[in-house]
């Protein structure tokens, strides 16, 4: 904090939502000293200024946020990040948090919401959004384990097509879907199954059981050495 006003930077590929939210957040005395659309920008953004808190948008390309995490960690950056996010996933919430985000909000909420999570995260606190709250809390307390209705039917989908050995764009063209909108399943797949490849991904996948046969008809645990695409 610099004259008494929290120093935020946001990160989201959406421009027009980014500035609109930096105009809000600069109403309430809180001060946006940068917006930018990718992780190097971001990244060389927080090395270089005092920073409180980051707003970064989880399906911004380029974003994978375990190792946006990871790199903070290495080159000491003590920001506060806070993710901002259209996906209302209470298990996703639940892992990044456990790997170090401060905060978890859902896009869909009010400013009145997101104001008070940037104020929570800033003064040390964890915040989940209020409507995924109760959710997150229960599944710390089961012990939320990973099983087959943690992924979607189109995630699981997804997932067989790349252990069957398809790439991203061939996966698109099969399920008339954009290449994008693969790739963000792919990275909900592997926040979920706590891995950062799509080897893990495979592997994890098939030792619990998430995956049927493969095309030329072995299961998943008779492959080891198949290299996947990532």
């Amino acid at each position: 904090m610099i004259n008494g006003r929290i120093r935020i930077v946001i990160a989201d590929d959406h421009q027009v939502f980014a500035q609109g939210l930096a105009t809000l957040i600069n109403d309430i005395g809180m001060q946006v000293t940068a917006v930018t659309d990718n992780r190097d920008d971001l990244l060389k953004i927080l090395a270089a200024d005092a920073v409180d808190v980051a707003i970064v948008d989880l399906a911004m390309p380029g974003i994978e946020i375990i190792d946006l995490l990871q790199a903070l960690n290495e080159q000491d950056i003590s920001t506060r990040l806070l993710v901002l996010t259209a996906d209302d996933d209470p298990y996703l919430a639940m892992k990044l948090l456990e790997a170090g985000i401060q905060g978890y909000l859902l896009k869909e909420h009010t400013f009145d919401e997101i104001a008070l999570g940037i104020r929570a995260v800033y003064t040390g606190k964890s915040y989940v959004s209020s409507q995924l709250a109760s959710k997150v809390l229960r599944g710390k307390a089961n012990g939320v384990d990973h099983k087959l209705d943690e992924l979607t039917d189109r995630q699981r989908q997804i997932l067989q097509l790349v252990a069957d050995g398809d790439t991203s764009k061939r996966i698109a063209r099969k399920l008339g879907l954009h290449v994008k909108t693969i790739d963000n399943h792919r990275d909900r797949i592997r926040h979920k199954l706590s891995v950062r490849s799509s080897a893990e991904m495979i592997r994890v996948a098939g030792e619990r059981g998430l995956l049927g046969k493969r095309k030329n008809g072995t299961t998943v645990n008779e492959v080891r050495t198949t290299s996947y695409p990532s």
